[in-house]
């Protein structure tokens, strides 16, 4: 090999390894150049696996071949997979073809900390109304739980925060407007999508994210989903038409909500911080126009940062807070649950509870509740499920769609004889002739 040769080879790689480039060969897929953030794939390199390093006279490229580089080299390796350890250097994994996703978050704020005599107390009084009617102890854990994402943004602490309120009542203001100043491109407003959705990149390098609803509404898998998002410190990142990767999840959550049932709340759950919050009389476009000032002006931005940065630590965040509005959403699901449960299991085969827009389908058209009704497992059409629950418990802001009452009634009979899942099952109908179009996702009781 020449000495020119030797040469071009040797830049090619430091150019490489400066950049933080590895080559990465998936298991399925073309070979890329990797840095453990963006990928860089180019034309001539996956159709001829050469590196252009210049032109000819006539405009021809004058290519590198990659065939020819020792990909054994330690400054150089082969990556053939990628690995999440937090507690190993980013990049090159010593003797091994490995590359390392773990990667800190790099925080730079918008807004810096300045101790100047602009005065907060807008802001934190907003926090504490948003509490509602709590202990001074309990602010003061909320007052932590805010400050802990400015002074510690990489290692949160695997609580979230739910305000429950009517809209209007200031909710949205305080984190879309006001954190949204403070933090800029690591916060994220979503609509519910992202955490049950496959692909997710929106909420890479986050330390806010603020949940619009509760998730009682959510499938099983997407509340597992969204619950490892709260408590685990890292996550699956999947783009369209990417590889999926590893990456350290800082990301703190906030769900601001309208519905009084905003969550399923397990007896033990370790996760959730629930505030009712009542709108008062100083609430009114005044105030929300004073407070929309006080979030574009500078200097006071600046302090409030000051004082997110230095306040003293004392609540240990890792535990939330018991509160009345928590202990109400597991009392009032399981009271309407119960009452309607026992009066359902015990309903005979031909039981019916008519939809009140009379859409049966056709492999249910009595409106009859149960499918198939035995001594050991029950099937139910899910949507006369509901009808029969909002007929005997009557109207109520809590459990008001098919979704929220299956969550409900799977917590209340997590430790009961019955269990109950969500399954695609052949329906068997009156008179109905088989085929494909007699499946249907239905509510299957076990004992």
């Amino acid at each position: 090999m020449n000495n020119e040769l030797n040469e071009k080879i040797e830049v090619f790689v430091k150019t490489m390894i400066k950049e933080g480039f590895y080559k990465y060969k998936p298991l399925k897929g073309t070979s890329v150049m990797f840095d453990g953030e963006t990928s860089w794939s180019y034309l001539e390199y996956v159709k001829t696996r050469q590196f252009i390093t210049g032109y000819k006279r006539d405009g021809a490229p004058k290519y590198l071949d990659l065939n020819i580089i020792d990909m054994n080299r330690t400054d150089f390796p082969l990556v053939t997979k990628t690995i999440y350890d937090i507690n190993r250097p980013f990049g090159k994994v010593k003797d091994e073809p490995i590359l390392n996703t773990a990667k800190p978050l790099s925080v730079k704020f918008p807004i810096e900390g300045f101790n100047n005599s602009q005065d907060t107390l807008i802001f934190w009084k907003h926090l504490e109304y948003l509490c509602g009617d709590v202990s001074d102890d309990i602010k003061e854990w909320v007052k932590d739980w805010l400050c802990d994402i400015i002074q510690d943004p990489n290692n949160k602490k695997g609580t979230a925060l739910i305000f429950i309120g009517s809209q209007g009542c200031g909710k949205s203001i305080f984190f879309d407007k006001l954190m949204f100043a403070l933090l800029g491109e690591y916060f994220h407003y979503d609509n519910g999508k992202e955490y049950s959705e496959k692909f997710n990149l929106n909420l890479k390098d986050k330390l806010l994210v603020n949940f619009d609803e509760g998730f009682a509404t959510k499938s099983k898998s997407s509340e597992a989903k969204l619950k490892s998002f709260i408590t685990q410190p890292n996550m699956k990142l999947e783009g369209k038409g990417t590889n999926s990767t590893i990456i350290i999840n800082p990301a703190r959550a906030v769900f601001t909500t309208n519905s009084g049932y905003a969550m399923n709340t397990a007896g033990d759950d370790r996760r959730f911080a629930v505030f009712n919050t009542v709108k008062k009389d100083f609430i009114t476009p005044e105030y929300f126009d004073r407070f929309l000032q006080a979030v574009e002006n500078t200097e006071l931005l600046q302090k409030f940062m000051y004082e997110l940065k230095t306040r003293t630590i004392t609540s240990r965040l890792n535990i939330p807070p018991v509160t009345e509005a928590k202990e109400a959403q597991k009392t009032y699901s399981a009271s309407k649950i119960a009452e309607w449960f026992d009066f359902i299991i015990t309903t005979k085969s031909d039981y019916e509870i008519p939809l009140k827009d009379n859409s049966q389908s056709s492999y249910n058209f009595t409106g009859r509740l149960w499918d198939e009704n035995t001594e050991n497992q029950k099937v139910m059409f899910k949507e006369n499920a509901f009808a029969s629950f909002s007929s005997f418990q009557g109207k109520n802001d809590y459990i008001d769609s098919t979704n929220k009452l299956f969550s409900a009634l799977r917590e209340y009979l997590s430790n009961k004889e019955w269990t109950i899942s969500n399954e695609t099952k052949r329906i068997t109908g009156f008179g109905f002739t088989y085929g494909n179009n007699n499946i249907q996702r239905v509510w299957v009781l076990k004992k």
